[in-house]
């Protein structure tokens, strides 16, 4: 019987690297690979960049959605938005202490109108004490909201209550557009990044 190895016969010693394996890389073929490291790790930092922006903006359009559902249910029960620009007065309406003219509900008759205990509040704890609380979006600034309010520009209103985060940059402008009737004006840099409900 053969074996295709004679077990018998010593194993050459490997030969020291000549030429081009024995010099290793050169500085440039290294700066080469760190340079192409360097792009794959840029271009995954603004992929994940990307992906969670998308995330927090979804976020807050599902939170606004809730809210915008709270409003509908103040509307059937009211038979109106609460009339008002002040954020803390517009949720202590959907908590049933105002009514549409924001005169004061005593005692609240249809407390908390839609689940909006979920949101992050100015004020953590939920307190019975009205403008106390706001809601608060995904980047830290409180939601937005303006509906037939003294002081607005504009002669009438004639749009759905105007809901709204400011977006990542938290700057925006809600000096209405001149006779719009409830929309703001987006040729504002400030308002380009806003994240809508209603309106606009």
């Amino acid at each position: 019987m053969s074996f295709p190895h004679d077990f018998n016969r010593p194993t050459p010693l490997a030969r020291p690297a000549t030429g081009r394996a024995a010099r290793g890389f050169t500085l440039i073929e290294l700066l080469t690979v760190i340079a192409i490291i360097g792009i794959l790790a840029a271009i995954s930092f603004g992929v994940i960049v990307g992906v969670q922006k998308m995330s927090t903006e979804a976020k807050a359009k599902a939170q606004l959605s809730a809210i915008n559902l709270a409003l509908e249910s103040y509307k059937a029960i009211y038979g109106d938005y609460p009339m008002t620009n002040q954020p803390q007065l517009m949720f202590d309406a959907l908590m049933g202490r105002y009514g549409p003219q924001m005169n004061p509900i005593t005692p609240p008759d249809k407390p908390l109108l839609g689940d909006l205990s979920v949101f992050t509040l100015t004020n953590p704890t939920l307190v019975t004490t009205p403008g106390a609380n706001m809601l608060v979006d995904p980047w830290g600034n409180y939601y937005r909201y303006v509906y037939k309010a003294a002081g607005i520009t504009g002669t009438s209103w004639t749009q759905p209550p105007l809901l709204y985060s400011f977006g990542a940059d938290g700057v925006g402008n809600e000096t209405l557009a001149g006779g719009s009737g409830g929309l703001l004006d987006m040729s504002d840099n400030r308002n380009a990044d806003n994240v809508f409900a209603t309106g606009n």
